[in-house]
């Protein structure tokens, strides 16, 4: 008995004066904790970012509701998504079904303009290009459409108005 006691002992303390030794019995479970560790922080990761998606969609879509009420308590007639889609793909000339359309909000074109004129107030010294560019980008209609859609591996931004369907924007990135 006192054999098995002593070789119990020899074992331990010669793991513990070998470092070596302590590795190789140690990096498979220290491994598989850490493999275990970054796939639970990837699935919690993803998680939040799709509740997050999920969140942005439920408030553009209350936002969207709530302009057309706007809207239709004003007795000015919106063109529909739908519409907005064919705009959009006749602009960028590309099929319907070809594009992915990532979101269209509906926003209020006045809440942008006074936005535009803060900046524009605040920013005296921008040169006479990107002036040209916030002009042209400012509506008579009180609502547009702000467009995200990718196609032919390019991601496309438009500003559509909502009430004639006139492209106030196009922004282009690869």
């Amino acid at each position: 008995m006192k054999n098995n006691e002593e070789k119990d002992i020899n074992v331990e303390t010669n793991s513990s004066r070998n470092p070596k030794a302590f590795i190789k019995k140690a990096w498979k479970p220290v491994t598989a904790i850490l493999v275990a560790l970054c796939l639970i922080g990837g699935g919690a990761a993803f998680l939040f970012e799709r509740h997050e998606d999920k969140q942005d969609e439920k408030t553009r879509a209350a936002m969207n509701d709530m302009i057309q009420a706007e809207a239709k308590s004003s007795k000015v007639d919106l063109i529909s998504e739908a519409q907005v889609k064919q705009i959009v793909s006749k602009k960028i000339a590309v099929a319907e079904k070809d594009i992915t359309f990532d979101s269209i909000s509906l926003k209020d074109a006045t809440y942008k303009k006074d936005k535009d004129h803060e900046k524009d107030k605040h920013d005296q010294d921008k040169n006479e290009q990107d002036k040209q560019q916030v002009a042209a980008t400012k509506t008579d209609s009180p609502y547009i459409y702000d467009v995200n859609c990718t196609a032919n591996s390019l991601e496309y931004e438009l500003t559509v108005d909502a009430v004639t369907g006139t492209i106030y924007d196009v922004d282009i990135d690869d």
